[in-house]
């Protein structure tokens, strides 16, 4: 990561633009401005400022993170003078837009509070509320 900066940038603008496929905003859209019925109007590709632009309503809270990171990107992919801090910026940025998109944090708790994956402790919680309901039929 530190060894080429701007390539690293470059992979975090990538990201973006995975992030955008995978909530569902369109990379394409029928080109209004060409004055043809909607059927011939050639698709156009939309640029990653725009896609961050369409985010869905319930993701739209993110949109100055996303186009922060964006700019930090944009100077990654061009060549700009990056810095190690740049970089930390943009990752951090990142984590706290996929930490809200996602919330991972509940599941991050389960597994600390349980010491153990998840399935595990779906494992000893079924064991355990088995041993209280057979314990209910004995008294």
């Amino acid at each position: 990561m530190f060894s080429s900066p701007g390539n690293a940038l470059n992979e975090l603008r990538n990201a973006l633009e995975s992030l955008m496929d995978h909530l569902q905003v369109a990379r394409k859209i029928r080109d209004t401005r060409k004055p043809l019925s909607s059927e011939t109007q050639p698709l156009r590709k939309l640029s990653l400022h725009e896609r961050i632009e369409r985010l869905p309503k319930e993701h739209a809270g993110y949109k100055s993170l996303l186009l922060a990171q964006k700019w930090i990107g944009n100077a990654g992919t061009h060549g700009d003078p990056i810095k190690r801090d740049d970089v930390l910026d943009g990752y951090k940025l990142l984590e706290h837009v996929l930490d809200g998109i996602f919330s991972l944090h509940p599941m991050a708790t389960n597994i600390n509070e349980n010491k153990a994956p998840q399935s595990i402790s779906r494992e000893r919680e079924a064991t355990l509320s088995l041993f209280r309901e057979s314990e209910t039929y004995t008294k």
